[in-house]
């Protein structure tokens, strides 16, 4: 997609915990309630818990191939994952002064060795040692253990293997770290890992036959990252508590025959629907992209159409609706002349919001300005153009005025 010199894109962004949301639909004869029948989805949810756990072990997600990078241990925001996603500024880290903390990738398939290049997070002398395997199992010593030797190395080894095993040991302060680990080839360009060919078919919870009778039953409102236990070893940004994994939410129900071709929504949303819109309602709001606060999405409108902006969607309404349908649903419902340039893309594992949009402005052509508007502070670096609204208030107008002048300071720098 081309995208005009001196636009100004606008986010729309709701932050949550990676979860997934299934309503799964059985046709049936019974009668459907009137259309004015708001029905509560808050009992009778299946839940599981996957990916990181609260022990610190790691759960497969169902019908997901299995990690190419895995970790003796991580920090619940730096997992092994972002030792190979391509981003300085992420890093695997150990979840603790541990010594012997092994990083094992497995590139897919067998492939000649030339050397593994390592940007540590910072310069130690934290000693390591690299081994390769054709199976994962039989190991084999390629660069034996030596200090560490500044932020950023390349040791040179010739082999041929699919696994390479890094293992390194805290010391001075410093815990394991990697910023990105690369597999290079004998001429010492970068293998990219790709998964393993597989012709299995395995179930996946969105399927609606997925069995999940041994899921544990939940009503709504749920918060399985704070179930706990606390964790001392873990970092403090939520009280201690292993917040970061992935949860699996499934609710079966069923609709008469006469609902055939109408939609159910399910949404979770805090800059363009409030607290303040359920309580002027007359009747309890499912809120999503069909309710929205007429007041938040003619402010939006506004700020648009003043500064010649346009909107990049990166809340949860991307998962269900591509960019053009995110057009026609928003211009419905009172953004008549602002287009949805575009979506931020998926990001799995994320440190937080601002990741993806990051991401999003690397590949952007230059901005006259950004703003991002969002009920959440998971910003990271990006916190400077973040203007923070509430899910009680909605957006309210001293919003757009602090949005403005977000507007006309310079745009936040790319880092490609």
């Amino acid at each position: 997609m081309a995208f005009p010199h001196g636009l100004q894109p606008i986010y729309f962004l709701f932050h949550f915990m990676k979860l997934h949301l299934l309503l799964t639909l059985a046709v049936c004869g019974s009668v459907l309630a009137a259309p004015t029948t708001r029905t509560s989805f808050d009992t009778g949810w299946k839940f599981a818990r996957f990916g990181a756990m609260p022990d610190g072990s790691t759960r497969p997600e169902p019908g997901i191939p299995a990690d190419m990078i895995t970790a003796t241990t991580h920090e619940a925001a730096n997992p092994a994952s972002n030792a190979i996603d391509g981003d300085k500024s992420t890093r695997w880290c150990a979840s603790g002064a541990l010594n012997d903390q092994k990083l094992t990738l497995d590139l897919g398939r067998s492939e000649k060795l030339g050397g593994l290049k390592i940007i540590w997070e910072k310069a130690t002398k934290n000693p390591f040692s690299v081994e390769v395997s054709e199976n994962g199992g039989d190991w084999r010593e390629v660069a034996p253990k030596r200090p560490s030797d500044g932020d950023e190395q390349t040791v040179k080894f010739t082999a041929s293997a699919r696994y390479v095993r890094l293992t390194t040991d805290s010391g001075g302060g410093s815990w394991a770290s990697v910023r990105e680990m690369e597999v290079l080839d004998t001429q010492g360009k970068k293998i990219t890992p790709r998964p393993a060919d597989t012709t299995k078919v395995v179930a996946k919870p969105e399927d609606p036959t997925f069995q999940d009778s041994d899921w544990r039953g939940v009503d709504l409102p749920h918060d399985w990252a704070i179930e706990g236990p606390f964790r001392m070893d873990i970092e403090n940004e939520t009280g201690k508590l292993p917040w970061v994994g992935i949860g699996w939410y499934r609710k079966s129900f069923e609709l008469p025959a006469s609902a055939a071709g109408q939609r159910v929504f399910l949404d979770f949303d805090g800059v363009l629907n409030s607290r303040a819109l359920v309580d002027r309602a007359e009747v309890p709001l499912v809120l999503g992209l069909h309710v929205l606060d007429e007041g938040a999405v003619a402010r939006v409108e506004r700020l648009c159409v003043e500064a010649g902006a346009q909107i990049v969607v990166t809340s949860t309404w991307r998962l269900s609706f591509d960019r053009p349908a995110l057009h026609e649903l928003l211009r419905a419902k009172g953004l008549a002349t602002t287009p949805v340039l575009d979506c931020t893309p998926l990001i799995p594992h994320k440190r937080g919001r601002g990741q993806e949009i990051q991401r999003w402005l690397d590949s952007a052509p230059p901005l006259d300005g950004v703003v991002i508007l969002d009920d959440e502070p998971d910003m990271l670096h990006l916190a400077p153009w973040l203007v923070q609204s509430s899910f009680e208030t909605g957006l309210l107008e001293t919003h757009l005025d602090a949005a403005r002048e977000v507007l006309a300071s310079p745009p936040p720098p790319r880092r490609t």
